[in-house]
């Protein structure tokens, strides 16, 4: 349904786009000597006073609003020349990203014209940023070192799959020198993918600005895909291909090579015990896949894991009780229930105590997930565990990827110390 909804959004998007080209386009002089008439460019444009302009030519359209992280009614639009439909949001906004798409007719559209895209559950968004200081933590600053995101795709033994995870390095990782790095493990939550951590929240430039003000260690990232995903076979998990000639491909081959089992966790103290598929595909695929491809320093001591929402839960079940392969846990907007999780993990939070470096919770006053109690719940279960080193973060706010880069961008600082 994923796939079929964000094909819908793209071609209704072409076919309003191309609807618009015959009448938006300025028509050439004779000769070619330069346009002759009005014009039709969207767009998206940043007021002085902070309030946020949406343009998109739809000439044939009978209405036009944006919804999203931002909302502009269609009784807020206006179509002008050439089919040019204009609306500004009611308010100023506050300087961060923000995701949005436009409903035209009814019809969920991309923005054709945005700079920035991100991938969700429910379609393609296009990203705008509204600039400010208060916003620079989160922004791309040319005057400074920048890493690299990879997009890495592999196979996947335990999902017998192809699967893919983004991957940041930071800047001078490049450089191919003997530097070895800790590495953080970030998953997002059930509405997005491995990508959105390094779009919606620009993970990568919170890190380069971190590092170039000597706030937060040089460290890979690694964003990875939940228990479904865009790169998720659709129709169910297919059959894993017949390893090649002359025996197995190596783990994390390349889609059709089967993939080589997978040698144990180098945990110190034990091995990992994974919580379901993607628990699997974390210990048994991912990590000794980036241990052998890129320059990590491979124990517990530079491994952290994080996530938010959906990957909260999964930081709860797969990195807090693995002391042995994780010592810096960060656990976003997301609730337990303490006394099933306790009598699940008892020993291992135990055996944690003398390990782990910091344990980090974060959740916005108003985030409808944890307003039930379990949030409250939560903090006092973890702050009773008698971890030295317990970190708890009340924003305001509620369940949105502002409060997810402000978390990131307290949490990173923090790690591998």
């Amino acid at each position: 349904m994923k796939s079929l909804s964000l094909r819908i959004a793209v071609l209704a998007g072409f076919a309003l786009l191309a609807a618009c080209l015959p009448v938006c386009v300025s028509a050439q002089a004779p000769g070619g000597r330069g346009p002759q008439g009005p014009r039709c460019a969207g767009g998206v444009e940043q007021l002085p006073d902070n309030r946020v302009t949406f343009r998109f030519c739809a000439p044939n359209a009978q209405s036009v609003a944006v919804t999203g992280d931002l909302s502009v009614p269609a009784d807020a639009f206006t179509k002008g020349e050439a089919g040019m439909w204009t609306g500004t949001t009611a308010q100023p906004i506050g300087p961060d990203t923000y995701r949005y798409y436009y409903i035209v007719d009814g019809v969920s559209v991309v923005d054709p014209n945005a700079k920035e895209f991100s991938d969700t559950l429910t379609g393609i968004r296009g990203m705008v940023e509204v600039k400010g200081p208060a916003g620079d933590y989160q922004t791309f600053n040319r005057g400074i070192p920048h890493g690299q995101v990879h997009q890495v795709y592999y196979w996947s033994s335990a999902f017998n799959a192809q699967r893919r995870m983004h991957v940041y390095t930071p800047p001078g990782y490049e450089a191919k020198d003997s530097r070895r790095y800790p590495v953080l493990y970030i998953r997002h939550g059930a509405g997005d993918n491995d990508s959105s951590w390094m779009t919606a929240g620009r993970a990568n430039y919170i890190l380069d600005n971190l590092i170039a003000a000597k706030k937060a260690v040089p460290m890979i990232i690694v964003s990875t895909a939940d228990s479904g995903g865009p790169e998720q076979p659709k129709g169910g998990i297919t059959p894993a291909p017949a390893a090649p000639a002359g025996g197995a491909a190596r783990a994390g081959g390349a889609p059709g090579q089967a993939a080589q089992p997978q040698a144990p966790l180098p945990t110190g103290t034990g091995p990992a015990t994974p919580s379901g598929l993607y628990g699997r595909d974390l210990f048994e695929v991912v990590i000794p896949y980036i241990d052998s491809n890129y320059r990590t320093v491979a124990n517990a001591r530079n491994r952290a894991m994080a996530g938010l929402s959906a990957g909260g839960s999964a930081t709860l079940n797969n990195g807090l009780p693995n002391p042995q392969v994780f010592q810096w846990i960060g656990i976003y907007s997301i609730g337990a229930s303490p006394e099933s999780y306790l009598a699940r993990n008892k020993a291992a939070l135990e055996k944690g105590k003398a390990t782990n470096k910091l344990l980090y919770y974060a959740v916005g006053r108003e985030d409808g997930i944890t307003a039930n109690g379990s949030g409250a719940a939560t903090n006092k279960m973890l702050g009773e565990l008698g971890y030295r080193n317990y970190v708890f973060n009340e924003s305001e706010g509620g369940h949105t990827w502002i409060n997810w880069r402000r978390y990131l961008n307290d949490f990173a600082p923090r790690l591998f110390r």
